[in-house]
């Protein structure tokens, strides 16, 4: 759960529209430090093979599909996510990474 401002937004909302995207392969929704809203919300997405997208383009579709309060001010292009044995995304070493994108 990412708290922005005291409401509460599920993060799979972001990465179910993301996922929608035809350019996106897998997205992941994390939140990271803000000095306004306490956390901000921002995705990470793993693109197609042969496709291309910009951060710009993203966000855009993004501000069409969901509530702007809960879409990702930033987007951030990764070839690979760290995942577990099981296949399940490490957020927290995602926000790390992140983190030193910023």
């Amino acid at each position: 759960m990412i708290i922005k401002g005291g409401e509460n937004i599920d993060p799979g909302v972001s990465e179910n529209i993301l996922a929608k995207h035809p350019a996106v392969f897998m997205a992941a929704t994390i939140a990271i430090p803000d000095a306004k809203y306490g956390e901000e919300v921002v995705a990470a997405v793993i693109l197609q093979p042969g496709q291309k997208v910009t951060e710009e383009e993203l966000l855009k579709y993004t501000a069409e599909h969901v509530h702007h309060f809960v879409a990702p001010k930033r987007i951030f292009i990764m070839n690979t996510f760290p995942m577990t044995g099981t296949g399940k995304i490490l957020k927290r070493e995602i926000r790390e990474i992140v983190k030193g994108m910023m």
